[in-house]
Parts: C-alpha cells; structure tokens; sequence
C-alpha cells in the first residue's frame, strides 16, 4: 500500500513539475558523465550523484535502451493480459485494458498483433526493432513513465487467474463420468478433440505466464548492468522500484503455481535492491510438468489401476489351478540337458530376464518410485530372476515338474512388480 501511495504522489508531482500525466521530464547530466537524470527537484528521500561522478559508462545508451526494451515489452505483454483477462473471465477480470491503451503508442499496440498471429515466436525480435528505431529521448521517457507502472501486478495476477482456471478445467475434465462435449466447446468436433484442447489451453497459460516471469527477471538484470555502470541515479532507480515492485507483488504466487517452490524476483530491503542475492527461478530439468499432461496418465488410470488390482491377483490364483494339475501328471523323472523341452526352457528363461530388466530400468530414475514401493518391487524383482536361473538348474538335477513350479513362481512375482509399479508411479 506504502508503495501504491508512493507511486501516486509521484505522479501527481510530475504532472505538476512536467505537465504532463508521468511521462517526466529528463535530461542528461551537463558534461560527458553518461547519468541519466529527471529536469526536476529530487523527491524527499532520493540520492543523487554528484556532477563530478566519476563513473561512467561507455555502453549508456546500450544499458538505456535495454531496459527500456523490457518495459516496452511489458507494456504490450500487459495490455494482453488485461485484454485475454477482461474477454476470457470477465467474471473475474476487471474491465480496464481500454484505460490502459492510453498510455501506449498506436505502434505498440499493434505489436500486440505478433503475440496472437505466431504464438509469440517473433514478438521479442519486432519489439527490439521497434525500440531501436527510437530516438534515445523516447527510450528515457518509457523508462520514468510511471503510469503503466501499476498495472505490472495486475499482468501476474490476470495471467496466474488464467492458468489457475485452465488447471481447475482440466481437473474437472479428468474426473468427468460422462463423455459429453460443453455446449460452449462445441465447435470441437470430438470428445478427443476436446480433452486435446484443454489440455494446450493449460499448456498455453503455463507458458504465458511463465514468459512473463522471464521478462520480469530481464527488466531486473538490464537494471542492475545499468546502475552497476553508474547510468541511473537515485531518482530514476526509484521509478524503476516501482516497476520492479509491482511485479513482485504476486511473484512468488506465480513461481508457487509454476515451481511448487515460491520466489522472490528481487530483494527490496537491499539498499543495491538491484544486485539481487537470492535465485529467481528453478533451473532444475525435473521441474514439473504442465498439470493437464501430468494429470491426464495419473488421474484417467485410476480405474485401470482398480480393475488391475482385481484382474492380476485373481488371474495368478487361477493359473494356480492348470499348474496344479500340470504337478499332478508331470512325468516325476530328471530331465536331460540334450531335451528339446531344456533348451525352450533356456530361450523362456532368457527373454523373461529381458523383460524383467527392461521394467526395473525407468524406475531407477523415477522420483516416485521410492520408499516401501522401491523395497517390495526389488525382493520381488530378485525372487524372479532366483526362480528363473534355478528352473533352468533344476530341470537337470530334479524332476521337472518342480522346475515347472518353481518357473511359474518368477512369473507370479514378475506380475506384481507390474502391479506394484502401477500403483506406486
């Protein structure tokens, strides 16, 4: 609130300073010192360099418009936001993206146009053109624009709604007990079609506001190179807080959604706030999945895994029944190593140990797979692969009718590693 606050008597002094509603007035410092400062007097508060400052940086113009770049980029990520928020959830989303284009050029929003008609491939590429194309004054003057400032929380909150909304749907989807299309989904012409759009309608708002927390980090670290080589001074940087402040406001909302772990995008309390000394975002490869994809295996099998758990056992307890007889009328004599029926043995027991080896490989790296379900599926994996070498043994030292037996006790614990398996991933 103390920053809304802040954010609004600064505006009203630059209107009365400028005459104009914060777009501010600024000008370089008198000499060769690269320090970008506002023609004004210094808020109460603010520090500013002094006309000798030694620290100069022969990239100003380079850091200038960097940074204005990510503003640029905001400002028509954010008037999408409240455009897709206001027309998608209007139930939700505050109708104020008309009030909103006011403070844009014509030519940034029809910028806007690159994000809908390829997906955003080449959005960055035509913002950078169109900054570049500016004079360095207009790069200054998005930089001390107070006036979208604001709006920057709304761009993580409209977009993290969305995303939420768009989990929530494919939650419903999945726990469905019927196979009816909504009326508004009607223009899809299956029920696959239909689970297939929701699901990159979720994907779709994961990416979105993920860009947008990337776009907030570039902001940051082209503020940070900037100050670092001494090109602001305490004026402009606490405009820049602002900004950086709105977007942190449900920041770590968003990395919670994205990461399952919350962020900060900056640490306010440092008198450096822009030199930040904590981790933004996760790099970790293992980061979740969008929920509709990971949702879709977990959350549709629920019924396979019942029927399952009903069909494996009561199968096992019924193929009990032909070994059983198959014991009874087994010749009781020793088998030879020259018998054709060894030889099969072999080749069955071969590809059976394949076939064990090739289930246990993925769960090694599964981070499910752990705990009580890690330890059952191994004794039961090493059961089977002891039953199966000693079938072969025993078929030669034994009557063959306990190396039957003792064959279908492998492919008894083979069965429940796949049932375990189910259950546990």
């Amino acid at each position: 609130m103390a920053d809304t606050i802040e954010m609004n008597e600064y505006r009203e002094e630059q209107q009365e300073t400028t005459g104009g509603e914060g777009s501010g007035s600024v000008v370089l410092q008198s000499g060769n010192s690269s320090i970008l400062r506002l023609r004004r007097p210094p808020l109460v508060g603010y520090s500013t360099p002094a006309a000798g400052s030694s620290s100069v940086s022969p990239n100003y113009k380079a850091n200038i418009q960097q940074i204005a770049l990510s503003i640029v980029t905001l400002n028509i990520t954010t008037l999408r936001a409240l455009r897709d928020g206001w027309y998608g959830s209007p139930q939700i989303i505050n109708r104020c993206c008309d009030r909103y284009e006011q403070f844009l050029d014509e030519d940034e929003i029809e910028l806007l146009d690159w994000i809908v008609e390829d997906g955003g491939v080449h959005f960055d590429a035509h913002v950078r053109e169109y900054v570049n194309e500016k004079s360095h004054e207009k790069g200054v003057g998005w930089l001390v624009d107070t006036r979208t400032s604001a709006f920057y929380s709304q761009l993580i909150d409209i977009e993290l709604k969305m995303y939420r909304a768009a989990q929530a749907h494919s939650a419903l989807l999945l726990r469905a007990d019927t196979l009816e299309i909504p009326e508004a989904y009607n223009y899809c012409t299956s029920y696959q079609s239909y689970v297939e759009h929701v699901a990159s309608k979720e994907q779709e708002k994961r990416v979105f506001l993920k860009e947008t927390l990337k776009r907030a980090q570039r902001l940051l670290s082209a503020i940070k190179v900037a100050a670092n080589d001494g090109n602001l001074d305490g004026q402009v940087l606490e405009i820049l807080k602002l900004k950086v402040l709105a977007l942190q406001e449900h920041y770590q909302d968003a990395t919670a959604a994205l990461f399952e772990t919350s962020y900060d995008l900056f640490d306010q309390a440092r008198v450096d706030w822009w030199n930040p000394s904590i981790s933004k975002t996760p790099s970790d490869p293992r980061e979740r999945l969008p929920a509709a994809v990971a949702r879709a295996y977990e959350a549709s099998s629920k019924g396979l895994i019942s029927t399952l758990s009903f069909f494996v056992p009561a199968i096992l307890l019924i193929s009990c029944v032909p070994i059983a007889l198959a014991w009874t009328r087994s010749p009781q004599e020793v088998g030879a190593s020259n018998d054709a029926n060894f030889y099969q043995l072999i080749a069955g027991s071969l590809i059976q140990l394949l076939s064990l080896a090739t289930l246990l490989y993925p769960t090694l790296f599964h981070s499910k797979f752990q705990g009580h379900s890690w330890l059952w599926t191994w004794i039961l994996a090493l059961f089977s692969v002891a039953c199966t070498i000693l079938s072969v043994l025993i078929y030669v030292f034994l009557p063959v009718a306990w190396s039957m037996v003792v064959a279908f006790g492998g492919m008894t614990a083979q069965a429940l590693i796949t049932l375990q398996i189910v259950h546990a991933i």
